[in-house]
């Protein structure tokens, strides 16, 4: 699934956010997420709103009971955004990066649906 992000007030493109469909492994219900977010609105509030939406879909709809992200360790700013909204760091794993030419660490975050509802609740999202 995939959603486009436009800003209410412009109608600019700020990016795209993505679900993977659900699937089961060791008995729970998994979804994959990610998300492009155009340069000029990092840092603004909207990856964190189109999280909101998303991530409510996901764990009340789909029923989905984590969900899976990844960034590369130098992607500081990202790893930043997934802990901030919750995520934890699972495992950090050497992979060939196609864009830079030459194995990077990939750190792998989960984030599951009882700790989703508890910072939404403290948050007042819930």
């Amino acid at each position: 699934m995939a959603w486009c992000i436009r800003d209410g007030l412009s109608g600019s493109l700020v990016g795209t956010y993505w679900l993977a469909a659900p699937y089961t492994s060791e008995g729970k219900r998994i979804s994959v997420d990610a998300q492009r977010i155009a340069k000029p609105f990092w840092r603004t509030g909207r990856t964190m709103a189109a999280r909101r939406l998303v991530y409510r879909y996901a764990f009340e709809d789909l029923a989905v009971e984590e969900i899976h992200a990844s960034a590369w360790d130098h992607n500081v700013n990202s790893c930043r955004s997934m802990e901030r909204a919750g995520f934890e760091l699972v495992e950090v794993a050497a992979r060939f990066n196609p864009k830079h030419g030459k194995e990077l660490n990939e750190r792998h975050y989960v984030l599951t649906r009882e700790r989703w509802c508890r910072l939404s609740q403290r948050s007042g999202d819930g």
